[in-house]
């Protein structure tokens, strides 16, 4: 619980930082908790996603085989040790199986469910008249996905929630998001939409 709370100072601060530049013009109230709510749906979702993918990920290396040994009590524990002392094993494949599953299917997974919850509660709210209201929208998606997220990933380790909380990357993704996506409905050009997604 102690590295949970570690994890959040940066995302808060980056939240009150938000309100700040929309003092004189604030979305609604129930807007920016709607909002709030769309990112920690969408990191809870992205998470479930994220795990079934690493569950099936597992079981695909892991073969048909072990996975029978695994129901027999007798060889469980020889198994579950081989298979953990291939894992520590580190090999082009699994350097290059690991970039694509952390920046591409990871990355694309969860870009996507935060854009798609912050359109949905832009689009029913009405509040995006500018690119920058289309910005600080997306970053209110974010700190709440961080938040949730931050909270999943630092539960157990101290450090791992002082790295977390000092690289808002989701923050950073999601301000380039909102950019994008704001241009895109100034100009009325559907290519800034792509953007939106593809660059973070």
């Amino acid at each position: 619980m102690l590295a949970a709370l570690m994890s959040m100072p940066v995302s808060v601060g980056l939240l009150i930082w938000i309100l700040r530049m929309k003092k004189y013009d604030p979305f609604p109230k129930y807007t920016f908790i709607k909002l709030l709510i769309a990112g920690a749906i969408a990191g809870t979702v992205s998470g479930i996603v994220t795990i079934i993918g690493a569950i099936i990920n597992a079981v695909m290396q892991i073969g048909p085989e072990q996975l029978q040994m695994l129901t027999d009590p007798a060889t469980a524990q020889q198994t579950l040790q081989e298979i953990n002392a291939a894992a520590k094993v580190i090999t082009p494949e699994k350097l290059l199986w690991g970039f694509i599953h952390s920046f591409i299917l990871i990355g694309h997974v969860e870009e996507f469910f935060k854009f798609i919850c912050a359109k949905v509660v832009m689009r029913k709210e009405g509040v995006v008249n500018t690119w920058m209201d289309a910005l600080l929208c997306f970053a209110v998606v974010a700190v709440s996905f961080q938040l949730i997220e931050d909270i999943g990933y630092s539960s157990g380790s101290i450090g791992t929630a002082i790295f977390r909380a000092l690289t808002p990357f989701h923050f950073t993704f999601s301000v380039i998001m909102g950019y994008f996506y704001g241009l895109g409905k100034v100009k009325g050009n559907g290519f800034y939409t792509i953007l939106a997604i593809g660059v973070p």
